[in-house]
């Protein structure tokens, strides 16, 4: 039973919220909205699509993005990349926010600088950005310019938008280097190794769950390894690889058609019986059980 709300895009949120569209590919939200009211599937991932802005306007929220936690609040910017996982696991009653979505491809044939230039990797590093009233408020004002002029129809509508969105992720990316370039100098081979651990599973969850593969990726000891993970994340490896694996596992049962069978061959399990009992040992439920909740 798919279920395609679980999707980040323009094409799906513009079912639900009022977005405005540009022929770019750039999608805005015309008003802030409540999450309580949009959020069909609490505990549920969410995969993006497209490149994802959210601006928090009021409320506070805990959720999990791809392996790490993080705590949201008023004057938070929440960014999500294609393929990014992100779920709400618990938000109260007067969240509010806006949001902005768009390719890359939008801002591609722009001069981009070296900064701008390292929007992903930026963006990768830290997927929230807690800003100051003025700070905020002046994102706020431009994201209002980008939204009227998404809505006009003029002659040269397209290059304007495009350009005023240029100007939003210089903005962010200079807020960016204020408040956390010093953090990302200062990492050391600990989290350095983390960092690139996380990569690496991102990349082959779906057919490795060995500490053992992932040691060698990194060309460290399994020892060593488990010790860094834990040191970092204080959790286990084990526990961050399945923790993937599982997110994984309900993207497709939620998203697709694919048949238990099928979910389970595509990450690498024996059988379905051993599926079944992975999945349920680390969720309480069967994956028939998740895919009809």
């Amino acid at each position: 039973m798919a279920q395609s709300f679980n999707i980040i895009s323009t094409a799906v949120l513009e079912q639900d919220i009022d977005l405005i569209s540009d022929k770019n590919g750039i999608a805005i939200s015309r008003v802030a909205f409540l999450v309580k009211e949009h959020l069909k599937t609490p505990n549920s991932p969410y995969f993006a699509e497209e490149i994802t802005l959210i601006f928090v306007r009021n409320g506070n929220a805990r959720i999990r993005i791809n392996l790490d936690e993080v705590l949201i609040s008023k004057n938070t910017i929440v960014i999500l990349t294609p393929n990014y996982i992100v779920e709400m696991l618990e938000y109260s009653e007067k969240l509010e926010a806006d949001i902005l979505l768009f390719q890359y491809d939008v801002v591609a044939d722009l001069p981009l600088s070296n900064d701008i230039g390292k929007l992903g990797e930026i963006f990768n590093n830290s997927p929230r950005l807690v800003l100051n009233d003025e700070d905020f408020q002046e994102i706020s004002d431009l994201h209002s310019v980008l939204a009227y002029h998404c809505s006009k129809q003029k002659l040269f509508k397209s290059e304007v938008t495009k350009n005023i969105l240029y100007a939003l992720c210089y903005m962010i990316v200079d807020f960016y280097q204020d408040k956390i370039s010093s953090e990302i100098k200062a990492k050391n081979r600990p989290e350095t190794l983390y960092k690139n651990f996380y990569s690496l599973l991102f990349i082959h969850y779906k057919e490795e769950r060995s500490i053992k593969f992932y040691a060698d990726k990194l060309n460290i000891t399994p020892k060593y390894f488990s010790k860094i993970v834990k040191e970092t994340s204080k959790k286990n490896a084990s526990d961050l690889i399945d923790e993937m694996v599982i997110m994984g596992i309900k993207t497709a049962l939620k998203c697709t058609n694919q048949s238990v069978q099928q979910i389970s061959e595509e990450f690498n399990f024996p059988n379905a019986s051993f599926f079944g009992t992975f999945f349920k040992r680390r969720t309480g439920i069967t994956p028939l059980q998740y895919r009809n909740i």
